[in-house]
């Protein structure tokens, strides 16, 4: 980590994931078509999370997928969306979900003395 230095983990022109608050408006590769410097309402992460541990849920065993939400973390490209259980009937989401952006772990590198 000392040796790449903080520039290389990630940023607007090399993301690495993003973190949506819904799938709603959400391309392959981000949470909306808004383009930087523009806010996005729906990104939680706008393409800097390191990391994203999820897990399907319960309904994940079943033969209905659930909503569009959890289709979207079935996918694979790099954006997620992470939010409240819902069981409104075509929304379903009982995903469970943990990230990090690089601000976090740029943080815990730097008390830790692995990175200046």
């Amino acid at each position: 980590m000392v040796a790449s230095g903080i520039q290389n983990l990630g940023s607007a022109t090399n993301p690495y994931l993003y973190v949506c608050a819904s799938a709603t408006g959400i391309t392959n590769t981000a949470c909306s078509a808004i383009v930087p410097p523009t806010p996005d309402p729906n990104a939680l992460s706008r393409g800097d999370a390191v990391f994203v541990v999820f897990s399907l849920g319960k309904n994940a065993a079943t033969t209905s997928p659930g909503g569009p939400d959890e289709l979207a973390n079935q996918s694979i490209y790099p954006r997620y969306v992470s939010k409240t259980d819902s069981e409104v009937a075509g929304n379903e989401y009982d995903d469970l979900m943990t990230w990090a952006s690089r601000y976090t772990v740029i943080g815990r590198l730097v008390s830790a003395g692995q990175l200046p």
